[in-house]
């Protein structure tokens, strides 16, 4: 992180679109507390970390990070959750690190050690056929995902990072489709499953990577 950062350096901000994302983070923190409708607040050592659901898509991503932010500033935030793999080495279950978030400045990605590196773009509609699958793809993506870019965003000039858990092939698996008549049933699924992936995958990630690194002097 920047060492003449304005804003509290020993503060990440977690965020993820759904709740089924993050709220696994809450069993590794102590002294939790809300600071706001969505957000809530603990301590992983001497780091504060932030955890808060922002509803999918960029724009609701970006206004609830903005309102979290004003209520509880942070030096680095973190866009966490889901997300469809565009290639076909990155497997269900593999947590990734963005180097690069397609058509945002690369400077401004903070990539995690330790995990692998990857090209992530942030779409508008969820990625289900091959054709949407290769058209990514062919642009240099290996993952996407609905948020990051309205995230970083709305970190502005803050630190910004993005962790993310492969839950689907994106167009090249048989999952059940999240939209059509039987959208309820692969919403739920969907669901399921992200809230597995957060607790077994996601979260022993964050908090791993937290305890090693050290806050900025």
């Amino acid at each position: 992180m920047s060492s003449n950062a304005p804003h509290p350096l020993n503060r990440v901000l977690v965020v993820g679109a759904l709740d089924e994302e993050v709220r696994a983070l809450r069993h590794h923190l102590t002294g939790l507390r809300r600071e706001g409708p969505w957000l809530r607040v603990g301590n992983l050592g001497a780091w504060e970390v932030g955890f808060v659901s922002v509803g999918v898509g960029r724009e609701k991503a970006a206004a609830r990070t903005r309102e979290a932010l004003s209520r509880w500033d942070a030096g680095w935030v973190l866009s966490v959750g889901t997300c469809g793999a565009l290639a076909d080495d990155i497997g269900i279950g593999r947590v990734v690190t963005a180097r690069a978030v397609l058509g945002q400045p690369t400077s401004r990605v903070r990539v995690v050690p330790v995990l692998r590196p990857v090209n992530l773009v942030t779409v508008d509609a969820v990625v289900y056929d091959p054709e949407a699958r290769t058209a990514h793809a062919e642009k240099g993506a290996q993952i996407c995902d609905m948020e990051a870019t309205g995230v970083m965003e709305a970190a502005a000039d803050r630190d910004f990072s993005a962790v993310k858990v492969v839950s689907d092939q994106a167009g090249a698996g048989r999952d059940l489709p999240l939209k059509g008549p039987l959208r309820p049933i692969g919403v739920a699924s969907f669901k399921v499953r992200a809230r597995l992936l957060g607790r077994l995958r996601l979260a022993p990630e964050i908090v791993k990577m937290l305890r090693e690194t050290p806050i900025p002097a």
